[in-house]
């Protein structure tokens, strides 16, 4: 700590060279990249549960929404607590990250409240050759397609 209790500048550094100097004194930058690496590696991992069990498109979609909205309070978390020792929490990110959090939900509660988050697979019934009822779990997308070419070809060209 310098005078009147203000950190000094990193050794090496020039105390005057601006805004990016101080952005990687705070790391950001480091803790950003951190973070977008994660947040893909985590919209991937949905893409696969999504593919590999069946489940809604959406749910990809809203950890997509959740992250993004999410990223001004990963900002301004890093930058004010990025640099190497113990930072207190200071009035305006008390105030601003509750109030992103809470904006972020409102947001996703809105853009996603009428979508089915689900599996997207439907229950089929039928019948075996001794006329028991066997039922199985079908991909309702693949009904859906089969149904989208069943309407082309009863459509009429025009």
């Amino acid at each position: 700590m310098g005078a009147a209790g203000q950190r000094c500048p990193r050794p090496g550094s020039n105390h005057g060279s601006g805004r990016l100097e101080d952005l990687l004194d705070r790391r950001v930058p480091q803790y950003v990249a951190v973070y977008l690496g994660a947040s893909w590696a985590l919209i991937e991992f949905f893409a696969f549960l999504e593919d590999r069990f069946l489940l809604s498109p959406h749910l990809t979609n809203l950890v997509l929404s959740l992250l993004v909205l999410l990223l001004p309070s990963v900002l301004v978390f890093t930058y004010n607590h990025g640099r190497p020792g113990a930072d207190r929490w200071r009035r305006g990110e008390k105030i601003f990250i509750p109030a992103n959090l809470l904006g972020a939900a409102v947001v996703l509660f809105a853009g996603f409240s009428g979508k089915d988050l689900g599996a997207v697979t439907t229950t089929v019934n039928a019948r075996d050759e001794e006329g028991n009822t066997i039922e199985r779990a079908a991909d309702a997308r693949a009904r859906l397609d089969e149904a989208r070419l069943r309407l082309r070809a009863v459509r009429p060209r025009g």
